[in-house]
């Protein structure tokens, strides 16, 4: 008999995939300020971009 498949969320501990999350949000945050200095940068205005946080979904306690 075939063991079960198991999913890569399932084989994670929840401790690892919280840090994971948490790391991605923090790259993702860096990304963005990179970004909006070089429009900054490139338009010389900020009013026009709303930027949109990432990972709102992400609830971090």
């Amino acid at each position: 008999m075939l063991p079960p498949k198991v999913s890569l969320a399932e084989s994670v501990c929840p401790s690892d995939v919280h840090k994971l999350a948490v790391y991605i949000k923090l790259i993702l945050q860096e990304i963005l300020k990179y970004l909006r200095s070089v429009l900054t940068i490139i338009f010389d205005k900020t009013s026009e971009y709303e930027v949109i946080p990432p990972c709102s979904s992400f609830h971090v306690d």
